[in-house]
């Protein structure tokens, strides 16, 4: 399975992604900014806001 890497929002920069929790249709993510836990949140592995390798 693939995933992702990092995480673009609508407005900011570019957050490193470090997978917590695995589910059929979402994951739960720590957004990471040098390496320090910014926010965890759900997100459905369809997002646009996800980049993969």
């Amino acid at each position: 399975m693939r995933q992702p890497i990092k995480f673009k929002p609508d407005k900011g920069k570019v957050l490193d992604v470090k997978i917590v929790k695995t589910n059929k249709l979402s994951w739960v993510v720590d957004l990471l900014e040098h390496n320090e836990v910014v926010k965890r949140i759900k997100v459905s592995k369809k997002s646009r806001k996800l980049i993969y390798p």
